[in-house]
């Protein structure tokens, strides 16, 4: 096995006879040692203050898995870097900045040598040492065991010497410490916090920045895409480095560039577009900022009542439709519930992974399709006017998989909304978003696809991952200006009275929430406290409420989300029984579509793989007892439906 580091003349290696394999948790990993010093470059915040917890002193040095090629990346990445810190120190973890004042928690970030490197040097006052290296970064996901991992240990002094000395020279001549005043205030218009200028301009040190042209491997994770949204903004004030690529960094340098950047903000300010809709929630302080004014969270009875009248005129308004009304009805009523709890599932799937649980049971993901004319976008529309007061959208066809993961992170818990995609574009885009478990920040955004019935029956590997609806009902064309006229009606009169009235309500239930994950006591269900909510306002303000209008939990989501093939499969037998050969015997559902394998394979995508015996070309084979209780129905010779319809 080699272990090795770059350097002028070839790579250093080092070899390594292997002993065995053994399993450990990261608390076996990581216990019973004093000193803990590491380098990685891609890790949760929360995990590492949960080891940090472990040790009386700690040491990390942030790396970065991209070349810094230029200075205003060197400065995106380091305020990137401090704005993720501040996250997490900015709630509950005040007293971890306490121990960077007493010097027992150093941080520092790179700033020009790009580093994949994960090393963890531990140490003992007894002498005892363990070197852990390998794939892992320091996040709950790596060490957790939720995805795979090469992790290799040395307990003896000469690794764990020579390692040390690769991690003082990284610290020495490519980072920067941080204090604690650049976390608690950072802020990307505050460049002089950043520790770069920081250590050049505050503390006179001349520093020496050697540019690299180097090229690496991208990957589009959340401070990656922050880095380089602000390097588009620090590009302008960068210094430019000598024939030798130099940056040489003094105080009057440091001056000269801040005020460069103030003077290119004050210029900016007249003429810079609208700023997206940044929303931020803040539980400890139990306020809600938009666009950094606080929502205020006030509000009169009568106007929520106004505004909960509006919904269901809205609601009664689907009786005009053709097909499945009540379903519609239904789902749209789920799908309102998510909605309207969007904002605090940043909150909870922070904390499933600070805690090592799953994130499943707080969808960041939203797909609404089916027919052209059910609505979706209308109502999407309508239910950000009574939450907003505005609605804000991103065109299909400006949609990438790196625009979704940094607008994300810049609207922070104000949705992303993307109308009418393609089953082109949400294959190329949307899917890599929707399965990278490992994404976490404490603030971010949800995203919500809408788009018409070719992106019908998503795989078992999308629906586990979002929260699907499905809509089997539209209205006729020539009823479509009376719709037409009722949600202009609606949206003109709407406030955000009944919004605001449900913050206050979940502020406090979702604060209760996180205090029992953070116990390790069972994960809570977002969406019922949320429905319950919504519930519980129906009921002290309207006399009657409405059918729609129910308890919903997450366990209702996932049913929903295998709807798309639940329908196709009933009504293939309902039509075509033949296809289906029932075995009570073997416990077997068989069906067989002669010359179809693609609809069988695409089945084997999208019924969930318990249910699913084996499969091979035309013939799919379900296990009887699981897909009856799946369906919903009794699968018997002759036809289930055929006996109910008396043929």
């Amino acid at each position: 096995m080699a272990l090795f580091r770059r350097e002028t003349e070839g790579l250093e290696v080092v070899q390594a006879s292997f002993q065995g394999q053994t399993k450990k948790t990261w608390e076996d990993l990581f216990s019973g040692f004093d000193k803990l010093y590491a380098i990685t470059y891609s890790s949760s915040v929360g995990f590492v203050m949960q080891v940090a917890g472990l040790f009386r002193e700690v040491e990390i040095v942030f790396g970065y898995e991209k070349v810094l090629r230029d200075f205003e990346s060197i400065l995106a990445y380091q305020q990137a870097a401090l704005e993720e810190l501040k996250a997490y120190f900015g709630e509950k973890h005040q007293a971890l900045l306490d121990r960077i004042d007493e010097g027992t928690l150093r941080l520092h970030l790179l700033r020009d040598r790009v580093s994949h490197k994960k090393v963890f040097l531990l140490e003992s006052d007894d002498g005892r040492t363990r070197v852990i290296v390998g794939s892992a970064n320091l996040s709950a996901a790596a060490f957790g065991g939720h995805q795979a991992e090469t992790i290799v240990i040395f307990e003896d002094r000469d690794a764990f010497d020579y390692f040390m000395v690769d991690f003082n020279v990284l610290k020495k001549d490519c980072t920067d410490f941080v204090i604690r005043h650049a976390i608690v205030s950072a802020d990307e218009n505050e460049i002089g916090n950043i520790p770069i200028l920081h250590h050049a301009g505050e503390l006179k040190v001349p520093t020496v920045v050697v540019l690299r042209t180097d090229r690496v491997e991208e990957r589009s994770e959340s401070v990656i895409l922050r880095t380089n949204a602000l390097s588009k903004k620090y590009a302008e004030i960068a210094p430019q480095p000598d024939k030798k690529g130099k940056i040489t960094l003094v105080p009057m340098k440091v001056r000269e560039i801040t005020k460069r950047f103030v003077n290119r903000t004050i210029r900016d300010d007249a003429d810079t577009p609208e700023p997206l809709p940044e929303l931020i929630v803040d539980l400890q302080a139990g306020q809600v900022t938009l666009r950094g004014k606080p929502l205020g969270l006030s509000f009169e009875a009568d106007d929520v009542r106004r505004d909960l009248t509006e919904l269901v005129a809205y609601m009664d308004g689907f009786q005009q439709f053709r097909g499945n009304v009540r379903g519609l009805v239904a789902n749209y009523f789920a799908f309102a519930n998510w909605f309207f709890a969007s904002p605090f599932v940043s909150l909870f799937r922070d904390k499933a992974h600070e805690k090592n649980k799953s994130v499943y049971l707080y969808p960041a993901f939203a797909v609404l399709y089916g027919k052209s004319n059910a609505g979706k976008s209308d109502f999407i529309k309508t239910l950000m006017h009574m939450m907003f007061g505005f609605e804000k959208w991103l065109p299909a066809k400006d949609f990438t998989t790196g625009k979704g993961r940094g607008m994300q992170m810049e609207l922070k818990q104000f949705p992303l909304v993307v109308d009418d995609i393609t089953r082109d574009r949400f294959t190329r885009n949307a899917v890599e978003l929707i399965k990278n478990d490992a994404f976490t920040a404490r603030h971010h955004s949800v995203i919500v696809f809408s788009a018409n019935k070719d992106l019908d029956a998503l795989d078992s590997e999308i629906t586990k991952r979002v929260v699907c609806f499905r809509f089997e009902a539209a209205i006729e064309k020539k009823r479509g200006v009376q719709s037409s006229n009722l949600v202009r009606a609606v949206r003109s009169t709407v406030g955000t009275s009944f919004y605001h009235a449900y913050l206050s309500r979940m502020m406090v239930r979702v604060g209760e929430m996180l205090d029992e994950m953070e116990l390790d006591v069972d994960q809570p269900d977002l969406l019922r406290a949320s429905s319950e909510v919504i519930c519980g306002l129906f009921g002290d303000h309207l006399d009657e409420q409405p059918w729609w209008a129910k308890e919903l939990s997450w366990g209702d989501y996932v049913d929903m989300g295998d709807e798309g093939v639940k329908a196709e499969i009933l009504k293939l037998f309902q039509t075509n029984p033949d296809f289906f050969i029932v075995d009570t015997k073997r416990n077997d559902l068989r069906i067989t579509i002669e010359k179809d394998v693609h609809k069988i394979n695409s089945w084997k995508k999208k019924i969930p793989d318990h249910i699913i015996n084996q499969s091979a070309g035309s013939t799919i084979v379900l296990f009887l007892d699981q897909a009856q209780e799946f369906f919903g129905i009794p699968f018997k010779k002759g036809g289930y439906f055929s006996k109910l319809l008396g043929k």
